[in-house]
Formats: C-alpha cells, sequence, structure tokens
C-alpha cells in the first residue's frame, strides 16, 4: 500500500497563507418517526439544469477572485466555505473562535453570494499549538465550550453550517498521539453535530486521505476515522491533493480514486466532497556550474502558484536578478507514467542561466534547471467524472477563484449530462369508501422513462381541509414502479405519495383524495288515492347541513327528470312534498348531490297513484 509523502508545514494548505501564495434529510425524519412531517416542495424543472457538483474554499486574501468565480457559476455549487477562522487556546484556558477576514471582505462576500442561495459554511481551523486541539477535545469541559463557541459563531451570522479543517493532528502532532486522539474527535464531532443540527444548520469536516481501514503506517491519515464519523457529519471533504509538495505530481489521478474508492465504503456517497487543487508547484530539478554571488537568495525554492496564473508565472519572475537567462518553459499534458498510472496532469521544465562572479571576483554562472505540475482545466474535467462513477455529492476545489476560467464550461456541459431526471408520481386513491372502510392509495413512479424500482415511497395524508400533513407508512416500489398502500378512512382525507431523491433522479410526488362514500334512505308514502299529497323524508349520512338533494322522477320517453331541488337541515334530512295526478305506479329517485368530501348517492321511492 502506498504511503503518502510526508507533508511539511509549508505545503497544500499551508499554501492558503498569504505570504506563499502570491501568484494568484427528510429521509433522516421519516427514518425518526412517520408523525406530523412538514412537506417540502417538489419542483420539477422542465429543462435540465446542471448537477451542482462545486464547492471550495475561499481565501480571505483572494475574496474578491472568488466570489467573481462563484457568482458566474452560482448553478453548479452546492455551497461553499469561506476561509475565515481559527480556533485558538488563550493564555487563560478560554477559547475563542478569531476571525482572519476582514469586516469590510467579509460582508462583501456575504453581500454578493447570499442572494444566489448557494449556502456558505465557513471554514475553521485549529490556530493552536501542536497537540493543544487534541488535549482540548479530550476534555469534557473543554470539548462543550469548543463546541459552544463554533455553534455561537453560526447561529449568530447566521451561516448554513461551517467546515472544520483541523489538520494538526495529522501534520504536527504525531503519528504516536493518534490512537488517543482517534475516539475523541469522534465524540467531539458527534457532539457538534448534533448541536449544529439542532439549530438547522450542517456540518463539514475536510481530513487528509485514508487509504484502508487498517489503521497502521499505510493506511493514510487515519486519526480522522472516517467510518467513526460517517453517521454526524453532512460533508466529508477529502484534501486529495498535495501527494507531492517538493515539485512532483499535485493530484495524479490514479490515487485520487483511489482515495474515492475507499472514502465510499466509509461514508454514505452523497455526503463526499472530493477536494481537488487548483494550483501548481515550481521547483528546482538540478544546478549545473558554479552560481555567481548575485544569485537569488531563493532561487532554489519550491512555491505555489494558482492555475490561474500558471501561463504568467512559468518562469516564475521570483527567480530573476540583474543577469539571468531563461528558456521558454516546455508545457507537456502527461496522461500515464511509465508504469501505465493516470497522471493527468501538465508537466513544465525550463531552465534558468545566472551569470556574474564569484566572491574573488572572476566571471562563473550556473544553470538551474527548474520543473513542476499543476492542475489546469482538463486535470478537473477528469476528476470531475469521479463525481458520476462513485455517486459523489461532488468536488472541493482549493482555491475557488484560483482555477482556469476555461474549466467552468466543461464543467457544465458535463454537469448537465448527468443531472438528476425530474420524478413522476401517479398517484390513483379510492374515489370514495365508507367510514370505516378501506380505501387503497396506489401509484406508479416513473423517471427517465423507466419504472423506478426500489425507490422508498412515503405515504401521507391529512383531512380535507387542513395545512398539516403526516407521513402514515412507507414502502418500496415494485419492479415495475408500483407501490399501493391500504388505509382505513375516517373522514375525507387528502393523499400524497413522496418519493425521495436518489444520485439519479429527483424527488417526486404526486397527489389524489378519497372521498366519504355518502348514504341515503328514503321513508314515504308507497300509496296514495288520487289527489292526495305525496311525502317523502331523505335522511343522508354523513350528516352535512346544506347538501343539495334532487327529487326525480322515471319517464320512458325522457328518462330521470328533476322535479325538486331542496337542502339537508343540519340533522342531514330533507323533505318533499307533491301531487301526482295520473293514476299509474312511479319511479322516484332522490339524488343526493356529492361534494369535494362527501360522493353522492341515491335513493329509491316507488308510488302507487289510485
Amino acid at each position: 500500500m502506498l504511503r503518502h509523502p510526508r507533508r511539511p508545514s509549508s505545503a497544500g494548505r499551508s499554501a492558503r497563507r498569504p505570504a506563499r501564495v502570491v501568484a494568484g434529510a427528510l429521509a433522516a425524519v421519516l427514518g425518526a418517526g412517520l408523525v406530523g412531517v412538514a412537506l417540502p416542495v417538489t419542483a420539477e424543472a422542465a429543462d435540465p439544469a446542471p448537477r451542482p457538483i462545486m464547492s471550495g474554499w475561499i481565501p480571505y486574501w483572494a475574496t474578491s477572485d472568488g466570489v467573481d468565480s462563484l457568482v458566474a457559476n452560482e448553478d453548479l455549487f452546492t455551497d461553499v466555505s469561506p476561509f475565515w477562522y481559527s480556533a485558538q487556546l488563550l493564555s487563560n484556558g478560554n477559547i475563542r473562535i478569531a476571525q482572519s477576514v476582514s469586516s469590510a471582505s467579509k460582508t462583501y462576500l456575504l453581500d454578493n453570494v447570499r442572494p444566489t442561495g448557494v449556502p456558505i459554511m465557513p471554514a475553521v481551523t485549529d490556530g493552536m499549538a501542536a497537540r493543544e486541539m487534541a488535549a482540548v477535545m479530550a476534555s469534557p469541559t473543554k470539548r462543550g465550550q469548543l463546541v459552544s463557541q463554533l455553534v455561537n459563531v453560526v447561529v449568530a451570522n447566521d451561516y448554513d453550517g461551517i467546515d472544520l479543517d483541523f489538520e494538526k493532528f495529522a501534520f504536527s502532532d504525531g503519528r504516536s498521539t493518534w490512537a488517543t486522539t482517534r475516539p475523541a474527535w469522534v465524540a467531539f464531532i458527534k457532539q457538534l453535530s448534533s448541536a449544529l443540527h439542532a439549530q438547522g444548520k450542517k456540518l463539514a469536516v475536510t481530513t487528509p486521505p485514508l487509504y484502508d481501514a487498517d489503521y497502521d503506517a499505510s493506511s493514510g491519515y487515519w486519526v480522522y476515522d472516517w467510518a467513526g464519523i460517517a453517521p454526524y457529519v453532512d460533508r466529508l471533504r477529502i484534501m486529495a491533493y498535495d501527494y507531492s509538495v517538493s515539485g512532483g505530481n499535485i493530484a495524479p489521478f490514479w490515487w485520487v480514486e483511489k482515495v474515492a474508492a475507499f472514502a465510499v465504503t466509509q461514508v454514505p456517497a452523497n455526503r463526499i466532497q472530493l477536494g481537488i487543487p487548483a494550483y501548481g508547484r515550481n521547483a528546482v530539478s538540478a544546478v549545473t556550474g558554479t552560481c555567481p554571488t548575485n544569485v537569488p537568495s531563493n532561487y532554489r525554492s519550491t512555491l505555489s502558484f494558482t492555475a490561474a496564473n500558471a501561463f504568467s508565472s512559468i518562469p516564475d519572475a521570483k527567480f530573476t536578478s540583474s543577469a539571468v537567462d531563461r528558456t521558454a518553459a516546455v508545457r507537456t499534458w502527461v496522461d500515464q507514467d511509465a508504469t501505465g498510472r493516470s497522471i493527468r496532469e501538465t508537466k513544465f521544465t525550463y531552465n534558468v542561466t545566472y551569470k556574474g562572479t564569484k566572491a574573488d571576483g572572476t566571471a562563473t554562472s550556473c544553470v538551474v534547471s527548474r520543473y513542476g505540475w499543476y492542475a489546469g482545466s482538463s486535470s478537473t474535467a477528469f476528476k470531475a467524472r469521479l463525481v458520476e462513477k462513485y455517486k459523489l455529492l461532488g468536488l472541493a476545489q482549493w482555491t475557488v477563484g484560483g482555477e482556469m476560467a476555461g474549466q467552468w464550461s466543461s464543467l457544465r456541459s458535463y454537469a448537465t449530462t448527468i443531472a438528476p431526471k425530474p420524478t413522476t408520481v401517479s398517484v390513483d386513491a379510492t374515489d370514495a369508501a365508507p367510514l370505516g372502510g378501506t380505501t387503497t392509495v396506489r401509484a406508479r413512479v416513473v423517471s427517465g422513462g423507466a419504472a423506478v424500482a426500489g425507490a422508498k415511497a412515503t405515504l401521507y395524508s391529512k383531512p380535507m381541509g387542513s395545512a398539516t400533513w403526516t407521513a402514515v407508512a412507507s414502502a418500496a416500489t415494485s419492479s415495475t414502479g408500483a407501490v399501493a398502500f391500504n388505509q382505513t378512512l375516517s373522514r375525507a382525507t387528502d393523499f400524497r405519495i413522496r418519493v425521495s431523491p436518489a444520485w439519479e433522479r429527483l424527488a417526486g410526488s404526486g397527489d389524489d383524495s378519497t372521498r366519504v362514500q355518502g348514504a341515503a334512505s328514503v321513508r314515504g308514502t308507497t300509496s296514495i288515492a288520487q289527489g292526495a299529497t305525496a311525502k317523502a323524508t331523505v335522511i343522508t349520512s354523513p350528516v352535512q347541513n346544506g347538501q343539495e338533494v334532487r327529487r326525480q322522477v322515471w319517464s320512458s320517453t325522457k328518462g330521470w327528470v328533476t322535479q325538486d331541488i331542496r337542502s339537508t337541515n343540519s340533522l342531514g334530512k330533507v323533505y318533499f312534498q307533491w301531487k301526482p295526478w295520473t293514476k299509474k305506479t312511479y319511479t322516484y329517485r332522490f339524488v343526493v348531490v356529492g361534494t369535494t368530501k362527501v360522493a353522492g348517492t341515491t335513493a329509491k321511492l316507488a308510488l302507487t297513484v289510485r
């Protein structure tokens, strides 16, 4: 198993520091109980919109660039994390969440991003000394203080959630601490998740990669225990970059896929955001000759640059001096390495020649061969395919605003091809059933023209005229997309069947109603003398005041002819009187007209006139 290269503190996420980067769930509710659930509105777009597959971090030193990228591509974003806060331990032992962004930059981002509707989940880093955060989490009292402080920041600023980016466990504390820190980390995440969810807020957790569940030297950064935190996190963001921090591959494709393949065995795939780089590194591969005394002090340095500045940063002007020659950079797209592993990044090489004198004044020169890699638009496009392959929530980019502008058109085209399809739920409930009887509510679920099999369908009901839906039953759809529920009817009822979304389809719902089957009886004279008055009393059930009842007589030439219309009283009764003149036997029908809540019915009376 590959061991992840040791990452010095100056690499990767430390490239976020301004000095280093200069260049640039209804289902859960239903699982808890099917009672009194407020239903979300299901929208089915006529035209396919791209699947939102992007997230990432906007650093405080590049707020404008990040905001511009997000606003121009808001349809692709699931959420975004401005890089704003640091958890700190004060000298008096108290914990505070310090803000690292200016109020003006913070306001600028909020004012521009909130109108897009993209959820804002600011990132919080570990600003404590090595091992201090681990000690805080191991202490129930201190852990509670940290949780309280984090939740207060989210609630006070009305953020949608928060992103934890605590990296010192991995890169500062030492591997010997991991076995102790690991359970404390899980306990902390569980407590924070509960507190945030109680406020309707989400929790994202950013970690370096893991490779297996063996928890040994080849397992990656197992202190973060993906399986342990899986029940509690809404987002797992994996830093699938910094494979090399000294000029080698930034995020070779084979390695990124390896990380993704393991992650989905530990955490639900629809919560995973695969971190991708939008940067590169420029390093020294060789120095030949004797360099002059006027060589720049940084001539052997490895520096980072954003992908957006790849063409202006290579060769990098930071390595210039008053006497220098640079060759043009040779850029090569590397699809595979010599062993056949997928790389899918751009490599570059160039030479810098420094000319001058030695300390003794004699002329000299040296050639510094530089090289590096960067992840541009094509690298991003290939990694995006892993979203579909592993059914991930999406990608998380370091940094939003640091990317090549060309990535967005290709991402949007691809995201449109994997957009979730609308789901149609056709519901058919028994039109009417007697009180206490059984009504059957059936549905067929179709998405993308095909039956949806094995989907969880939930039946909701509400009394007609009420505004409150209640979940009453759930079942899986059959191979033909069908599902059926039998319910005892206690009143006129509206039904809704909702199918939760899946990776490949949107949520869908359909409605129908079952009315109470009305009943009627008639009591009246059945034989009268010619010229006498006939009487009839119609009794309806269920009782409805003002329900229309029509007295009709059968005619061999005209069919049923309405002769009188009356309305029921508060007891559900209605009275009729009339005088039939011709001597014969009449057939009368009393039609109780149906309403939205009660299905109509009839009662008959035969009357002989002597």
